[in-house]
């Protein structure tokens, strides 16, 4: 079981996505949610499970014959740098980071912002790709076939 959550190789069918990695996951995350409000619990529980999650999402995109870098990009830098940013990036005091068109401030928020939702996006439509997606037929480079 620990292989399971830990070693990124191999490859699992969406079903084990889904009741090992995904329902958990939002289970965990909505629980420390709830009880703490968002707060210390909450962060705790996000960095905790970081790594169970990108492990089932790199077997996931190996079963679909993608390679690991994308998983580990999607759910491990994406969600560090948020977290980051949540804890040590906001200041009091708004800092203009460049001038736009027509000499218009952009802030560093706005730029965080803009990174942090093309993240959220990209995040969102690759979870929703490899948790809908059947794997393919028959073994790849990634190992067999997890059906059989």
């Amino acid at each position: 079981m620990t292989k399971l959550w830990w070693s990124p190789e191999g490859r699992i069918p969406v079903v084990v996505f889904w009741t090992r990695f995904l329902v958990p996951v939002a289970l965990i995350l909505g629980v420390a949610r709830i009880a703490s409000d968002g707060g210390l619990l909450f962060t705790c529980a996000f960095l905790l499970v970081i790594w169970p999650f990108t492990v089932g999402a790199v077997k996931r995109l190996h079963d679909l014959n993608f390679p690991s870098w994308i998983g580990f990009v999607l759910w491990t830098v994406g969600p560090v740098l948020q977290v980051g940013w949540a804890l040590f990036g906001s200041t009091s005091e708004p800092t203009v980071v460049f001038r736009g068109w027509s000499g218009v401030p952009i802030y560093s928020e706005d730029v965080a912002f803009g990174i942090g939702a093309v993240w959220f996006f990209f995040f969102v439509f690759t979870t929703v790709f490899i948790s809908l997606s059947p794997g393919r037929k028959g073994s790849n480079k990634y190992g067999p076939d997890p059906l059989g």
